[in-house]
Parts: C-alpha cells; structure tokens; sequence
C-alpha cells in the first residue's frame, strides 16, 4: 500500500473557529498517514486541530512556538520516534522540525520570506548533504525558480538558487521531476493575482524512485479554506 504524504498551509493557524471547523474537515478529508501543517499556530487554534487529529488516530509533533507565531506541525498515524529542531542555535526552530516517524525521517519546512530565508536555506542544504540526511523535506519553502515556479509578471523570488542547490546535493524535486515542463502554483497573490510554486517536497532518490503519485490538491484553495494549495505524494 502506498504511504500518503501531505503538507498543507492552513493560514495563520487555521483563521476563526468557524473556518477551522472546514480546515479540519479537509485536512482529516485527505486521509494522509502523516501530515505536515504550516502556518501552524499554538493557543486555542492549535490546542483544537490537535485534538481533533489526536481523535482521529494521529501523534503529533512541532517546535516550541509562542503563540500566533507560525509554525509547523508533523502529524503521524504511526508513532514519531523522535523530532528535534533543524536549525542552529542561531536559529528559530519554529521554522524546520524533523521527525522520525515509523514509515519516513521527515523534515517540515517553513521559511520565512525575502532575505530572511536564507541562513535556514543554508540550514536545509547542510542536514540534505550529511551522512544521516532525512528521507524528505516537504512544506512551505516560500521559494521557487524565476522560470516555471512563477507568474512572468511575479516579483522575483530571493533565493532562487537554492532549488537547484537542492539537486546539486542528491535531493530530488518530487513534483518538478514529473512535470518538467508545466506551470501549477500552489498561491496566488491576493492583490496581483500572480501565481507562486511555493510548496514543494525534495526526497532522497531512493524515495523518489517509490513515488507513485505527486500532485497539488487546489480545492483547499479554490473553496477559501486557506489560501495555499495541498501537495500531496503517494509512495510505495
């Protein structure tokens, strides 16, 4: 059978309780054996998904986090062994947490935007070419190419360079490898209008050589309960 994998932006910790009841709905909807949450949000947002997910047979973890700040958030149906901070000490954990469930050892990915992306880039690239690098790395990287992963009328991402320095250490772009040539943006900006690839999942080639599915779910998009589409992967 295959392991489903997704990862899905729910806005700002899920939005008013009244959008949270739809978010969680989705998210249970896709039938995920792990689950990978950003934007996740501690208080009484988080406190409710994890109890409805906790009810729904899922284990969960995620970085320490003050309240309202964006974070991650794995959530497994078999146990996670452990999880741990990516990051350096320098660094916010909030934004890479890795997890070693029964089935993948799984970094979630959230990046902050513009300039300040880039020493966690720096981060992912560095675990991506250890000796344990993890299986995946799947999330909100909050950067593309300036070629396909854009809108042409799109402001230009910082940061660019680290998709292919991705590929450069071994990692495979899970979504890109199967659709070489198409442009598919998981958010749109609400003013613009321009669409953005800004969700992606890199895996080892021993993984990518199990995928038998990769593809963006738009509906969570198109029906507003979040801003971002799912990105979901199917491994054997």
């Amino acid at each position: 059978m295959a392991l489903k994998i997704v990862t899905w932006n729910i806005r700002h910790g899920g939005g008013a309780q009244a959008n949270r009841s739809r978010m969680v709905n989705t998210l249970l909807g896709f039938q995920a054996d792990i689950l990978v949450l950003t934007e996740f949000q501690m208080g009484a947002a988080g406190e409710s998904i994890m109890a409805a997910l906790s009810a729904a047979g899922y284990t969960f973890s995620h970085p320490p986090a003050e309240p309202r700040n964006n974070t991650v958030l794995i959530a497994s149906r078999g146990q996670i062994a452990a999880a741990h901070g990516l990051a350096s000490a320098q660094l916010n954990q909030q934004h890479l947490w890795r997890a070693n469930t029964q089935s993948v050892d799984i970094v979630g990915v959230y990046l902050p935007g513009e300039q300040a992306k880039i020493p966690y880039w720096q981060a992912v690239i560095q675990a991506a070419s250890a000796a344990d690098a993890p299986d995946l790395f799947i999330g909100d990287f909050n950067t593309g190419t300036n070629d396909l992963d854009k809108d042409p009328k799109g402001t230009a991402y910082v940061g660019p360079e680290y998709m292919a320095r991705m590929t450069d250490v071994g990692f495979v772009d899970l979504w890109r490898t199967r659709h070489p040539a198409l442009r598919e943006y998981s958010w749109f900006s609400p003013q613009k209008k321009n669409g953005f690839r800004l969700d992606h999942v890199f895996g080892t080639p021993a993984i990518n050589g199990r995928v038998t599915d990769c593809r963006y779910e738009h509906e969570p998009r198109k029906s507003n309960a979040s801003d971002h589409s799912a990105l979901v992967v199917e491994i054997a």
